[in-house]
């Protein structure tokens, strides 16, 4: 069996900037409608009180997504 998993990071800078907390609701809703084709979406975790963490996190099976 092989196994991959990746992670991807978007970085925002600006004053376009949102709070990492408005993409809760947004990554939850991806989970709902299964957004991304060929990604089982699994949950969504908060790490915005970690110091360079991964921010808002988006768990898939085949793949992390964060911002």
């Amino acid at each position: 069996m092989i196994t991959h998993k990746i992670g991807i990071k978007f970085f925002f800078t600006g004053p376009a900037t949102k709070p990492l907390a408005e993409y809760i609701p947004v990554f939850h809703g991806w989970i709902q409608q299964q957004a991304l084709p060929g990604h089982l979406l699994i949950d969504v975790h908060d790490y915005s009180h970690v110091h360079h963490g991964p921010g808002i996190l988006l768990v898939a099976h085949e793949a992390n997504l964060s911002v």
